[in-house]
């Protein structure tokens, strides 16, 4: 029995494609469609807390500080924005200022890494390849890895053979975060017209992002039980939503109408939100200090870049908002900017709801709330704190 055995296993191998995936300079421009690409280290798949391994503009790219712990290399965060990695003798100081990475012999050279969504990534096997792996892109008939091996004695073949339901798993996992998203954001709730919108989202299998006021939450805090219950996410949209007293005299208003409403979203759901959207916009009304005082709570901020102005449509032509929506999605799709759609909870609104996630899934998007764990930034002070 063992000579067809290893006929098969030779069979499969002699049908996996190996190619190679170099590191982009930082004179390049990097594409960014991303491909996931399950990172394999000797014979276990890698999974990241935060961020993913995939495949842009033909590199594979991981979250460094993960990636190279999983190799065994110390990882040291230096005060100048530098980070270290070190094992053996071996070493490589990458400094996101120059967008430079230097080795332990002094040689200093471009390199496309890249902070994203709060993550940094570098190129597999950039990293891998001077720590001593040996790095393959392998294909199956089903399934594309990239492996780093120096011990392993398992050929690509037998690893797919023996991993199958794994890679299966792996992929399925993570196919909702990189598919095309959008983000429907609802202000100024809870109010009357969200059971309607709430009910639309659960027919179309769509989750959404609910900014909301202080005291709306206490006057409807089923409404806001059940935006938790359903997967959305519950946001905080201040106390007064007044523009003289967020962004009057003292500028402690602002913050403090925003832990307010945390605190009572807390109380009424049990969820702790750490994400707000500014009254009438960040810019121009916030200021440095009010930006610095939600980075020292954790907080982040969202604006938007679709704004169909519901609500001055709502009432009286509720149709021109899917218009809107249309026409200003087609703009930001020829950018590789996410897709944020200002909407409020307002009866107009949820009337043509069902219209515009239409034509958003015809279109192939996925309507994602808000992921924490997967911030993206989109301020209108283009802040990468926030």
């Amino acid at each position: 029995m063992k000579q067809p055995i290893k006929a098969i296993i030779f069979l499969i191998f002699m049908l996996t494609f190996i190619c190679d995936m170099g590191s982009v300079s930082a004179t390049e421009t990097t594409s960014h469609k991303e491909i996931p690409i399950a990172l394999v280290i000797e014979e276990e798949v890698l999974s990241f807390k935060k961020g993913f391994s995939y495949i842009s503009n033909r590199t594979t790219y991981a979250p460094i500080i993960e990636f190279a712990k999983s190799l065994g290399i110390k990882v040291t965060n230096i005060t100048n924005g530098d980070i270290l990695l070190l094992k053996d003798e071996k070493s490589l100081l990458f400094s996101p200022a120059k967008q430079t990475v230097t080795s332990e012999e002094g040689d200093a050279q471009l390199l496309t890494f890249f902070k994203k969504d709060e993550t940094w990534y570098a190129p597999v096997r950039f990293v891998g390849e001077h720590f001593g792996y040996q790095v393959d892109s392998v294909f199956s008939n089903k399934h594309h890895i990239v492996r780093l091996m120096n011990e392993s004695k398992m050929t690509h073949a037998e690893y797919f053979m023996r991993n199958d339901v794994e890679l299966d798993q792996y992929y399925q996992q993570i196919a909702f975060y990189f598919k095309p998203k959008v983000y429907l954001t609802f202000d100024d709730g809870p109010a009357s017209a969200m059971n309607s919108i709430l009910e639309t989202l659960q027919q179309y299998d769509s989750k959404a992002t609910f900014f909301m006021i202080e005291p709306q939450m206490r006057r409807y805090p089923e409404l806001v039980k059940e935006v938790v219950e359903a997967g959305h996410y519950p946001a905080l949209h201040s106390v007064s939503h007044d523009k003289s007293k967020l962004y009057g005299p003292s500028p402690h208003n602002f913050i403090n109408e925003m832990l307010q409403t945390q605190e009572t979203l807390y109380k009424i759901a049990g969820h702790y939100s750490f994400l707000i959207r500014a009254p009438y916009g960040s810019k121009p009304y916030l200021t440095e200090v009010h930006m610095e005082a939600l980075v020292d709570e954790g907080m982040k901020l969202w604006d938007w870049n679709v704004d169909p102005q519901d609500w001055k449509y709502e009432s009286k032509k509720p149709e021109q908002i899917v218009e809107n929506i249309k026409l200003q999605v087609e703009k930001i799709e020829k950018t590789d900017d996410p897709i944020v759609i200002l909407l409020h909870v307002r009866h107009g609104t949820a009337e043509v709801l069902p219209k515009v996630i239409e034509y958003l899934q015809d279109k192939g998007y996925t309507l994602a709330a808000y992921d924490p764990n997967h911030h993206i930034s989109v301020n209108f002070w283009e802040d990468e704190r926030l």
